[in-house]
């Protein structure tokens, strides 16, 4: 199985984004995956989109959220970025909320993503992911910390 360090491009790491809302936080994602050119602009658009339209499902367990839309919505490949808010963010989940990570996927079809769901899968199945990973203050401490979390898994 392919891994999330794999997949998560140094430059496609913000630790610490000073965003204050959901849209903020959804804009510093979109923007890294349009400069990973996996997406076009209008796929930061489509995401705040998917969250008016259909709620923060996407606050998939308690402080992780997977920002994503549709493929045809600006998707150029399969792509994977990563983004730690300053503060907790609300995006209205009743049992996830508050965000401390944001996570950003790409695809371009159904199925070019599954490594991309299997690697975030192996990782977030660990209790205290999202509590190791918030915590990183360096890319580097943050690719130790993901590194420490496969081993475990």
């Amino acid at each position: 199985m392919t891994e999330l360090l794999d997949l998560l491009p140094e430059d496609g790491i913000v630790l610490g984004a000073a965003a204050k809302d959901w849209r903020e936080l959804t804009e510093t994602v979109g923007e890294l995956l349009v400069d990973a050119d996996v997406a076009e602009p209008s796929y930061t658009g489509a995401m705040i989109r998917n969250v008016e339209t259909n709620g923060p499902y996407l606050v998939i367990a308690p402080g992780l959220a997977l920002l994503h839309a549709r493929p045809e919505e600006g998707a150029r490949a399969p792509g994977l970025v990563l983004v730690t808010p300053r503060t907790p963010i609300e995006f209205g989940h009743s049992t996830n909320d508050p965000v401390r990570v944001a996570l950003g996927l790409t695809a371009v079809d159904a199925t070019g993503h599954l490594d991309l769901l299997g690697a975030i899968g192996a990782i977030f199945t660990h209790p205290d992911a999202v509590d190791r990973i918030a915590a990183a203050r360096t890319s580097g401490e943050l690719r130790d910390v993901v590194a420490h979390l496969t081993e475990e898994n």
